[in-house]
């Protein structure tokens, strides 16, 4: 889940907590299961991230800890594995804590704080078997149109009769799939050509990962003034994170891939070679859904082809 930690109410509390709870017993046997369970999160009093274990009201057996200061008003993502006695606990997407203990092997989830008056927000809260199916998602166009988890934002977007591949056109075409899609580690390769412009001399293609909403994300494509190129944008500003020179072609098709693995590292592939390794430590997007298109108004036809995104496992 992704949390955002106010302050308290009471003036006199200065620290920020913020918890998730899991396996909560929903045994209609079991008595007290409000104050049974597993909870993770922030405890700003110590300035830690902590994880406990809560047997009755005041049976508290505590797990494991990390040093952790966080901010007000700021966006930190929260995570769990549970698997048999296995407990992984993650911040923005690192492992923090590992322990393993057998006491509630089941149950339910919950969120929120049960002490110190706090304001917090919530948002994506996702709960998902360990195991990822093999493909999160592929569409080749082979169908004669594109696949119904498209949501088309921009542009003109079409399948030409027998050509197994879709078309974006438009002053600009963007295209994503963003619904339920809270992946993290993930693989997404895209294949394009660029048809190019009545009205401009510019060449551009892209792909897009982490896809939080049409004004966060990260871009990666090519363009004849800068090669194959990486971006962020955040809050509707763009970031130049890397890029690696290289002559654009009309006409030509060109394999986009990218993947994003551990600790934030993000590696980007232009026909299956390795061209840019980078690690990004300044607020990175942990999870999201992907994208296609050109965001620059210049009139642009290019072609798409054999979207697959699969899980880093």
């Amino acid at each position: 889940m992704n949390t955002k930690l106010e302050k308290s109410t009471n003036p006199y509390i200065q620290y920020l907590k913020s918890y998730l709870y899991f396996r909560i017993p929903n045994d209609s046997d079991t008595m007290n299961t409000d104050t049974m369970y597993y909870r993770f999160g922030i405890k700003g009093d110590e300035s830690r991230l902590v994880l406990y274990r809560r047997d009755g009201n005041y049976n508290w057996t505590r797990f494991g800890d990390y040093e952790f200061q966080a901010q007000e008003n700021v966006w930190y993502n929260l995570g769990v594995k549970v698997q048999g006695n296995s407990i992984r606990c993650y911040l923005d997407g690192e492992q923090v804590i590992a322990v393993s203990d057998a006491k509630y092997q089941s149950g339910g989830i919950g969120i929120g704080t049960n002490e110190d008056y706090m304001t917090n927000y919530y948002d994506d809260i996702v709960v998902r078997p360990l195991v990822w199916p093999e493909t999160l998602f592929a569409d080749n166009f082979n169908t004669g149109q594109m696949d119904s988890l498209w949501n088309k934002l921009l542009g003109t977007w079409v399948v030409p009769q027998d050509s197994g591949f879709v078309r974006g056109s438009g002053s600009a075409h963007f295209a994503t799939v963003v619904e339920d899609c809270d992946w993290t580690n993930y693989r997404y390769q895209v294949k394009t050509r660029i048809k190019g412009s009545e009205f401009v001399s510019a060449l551009r293609s892209y792909l897009f990962f982490k896809v939080q909403d049409t004004l966060n994300f990260y871009r990666l494509g090519i363009c004849n003034d800068s090669g194959f190129v990486l971006h962020k944008q955040v809050n509707g500003e763009w970031q130049l994170l890397a890029n690696y020179p290289l002559e654009i072609k009309k006409n030509l098709w060109y394999n986009l891939k990218v993947e994003m693995g551990v600790n934030n590292q993000i590696k980007c592939y232009l026909n299956d070679t390795l061209r840019i390794t980078y690690t990004d430590n300044v607020n990175p997007f942990v999870n999201g859904g992907i994208g296609i298109g050109v965001l620059e108004q210049e009139a642009i036809v290019v072609d798409y082809d054999d979207v697959l995104v699969k899980p880093l496992q």
